[in-house]
């Protein structure tokens, strides 16, 4: 079955939400491939909340109101997992640069492990 079946009824829910979860689980079961999975991660937080916003403030907005906390269930989920089971091997460091990053709990956030430049926080 694939995500978007399974997503059916379910409007809030982005069949992406699904592919967040898919990378989780394989960065658990090998380990190895962590560093890989946070960069897609990251990537696709860079591409889903863009600062500035790619569509006008207000559209956005009026969508962010729409979802706990304002963020896409997706796009919290991908922070989430950033933020969880040593997904960032040490040496390593992920860019969340020129993200909209509202609402967004970033406690997991080490400095030395996460690039964060002109964002919204």
């Amino acid at each position: 079955m694939s995500v978007r079946r399974s997503c059916r009824g379910w409007p809030r829910l982005s069949p992406s939400a699904g592919g967040v979860y898919a990378l989780e689980q394989i960065a658990e079961v090998a380990p190895h491939y962590r560093g890989h999975v946070a960069a897609l991660l990251a990537s696709f937080v860079r591409l889903q909340a863009p600062w500035p916003p790619s569509r006008p403030m207000r559209e956005v907005d009026a969508e962010r109101r729409r979802y706990h906390g304002g963020l896409r269930d997706d796009i919290g989920g991908a922070l989430a997992a950033l933020g969880r089971r040593a997904m960032i091997p040490s040496g390593v460091g992920i860019e969340l640069e020129k993200v909209d990053l509202r609402g967004a709990d970033l406690a997991w956030a080490a400095p030395e492990q996460v690039l964060l430049r002109r964002f919204q926080p």
